[in-house]
């Protein structure tokens, strides 16, 4: 998800980088202001709740007994976030 959001980061920055010119109108402005800061803050949200995910992923298997979740199962859910929050909860 956060790779995604990054990738919509480069193209909207991309865009707005070559719509820029010296007397833009003022509506002009803030329209890439706000777009730039809809996926900055998209981005900045998505890394909280991977990081959250995460660490609750960490105290998850800290907590299990040796060889109850294996490493390989780990792996494989944290592609998919919901899948292990769905398996934690």
């Amino acid at each position: 998800m956060a790779q995604i959001i990054s990738i919509y980061g480069l193209v909207t920055s991309v865009i707005i980088s070559n719509n820029l010119i010296e007397k833009m109108p003022l509506h002009t402005a803030f329209l890439q202001l706000g777009a730039g800061l809809a996926v900055g803050l998209c981005g900045l949200a998505a890394g909280f709740a991977i990081g959250i995910i995460g660490d609750a992923g960490g105290q998850y298997l800290s907590l299990s007994p040796p060889g109850s979740v294996s490493q390989s199962s780990l792996s494989s859910s944290l592609h998919s976030t919901p899948r292990l929050g769905r398996r934690m909860g």
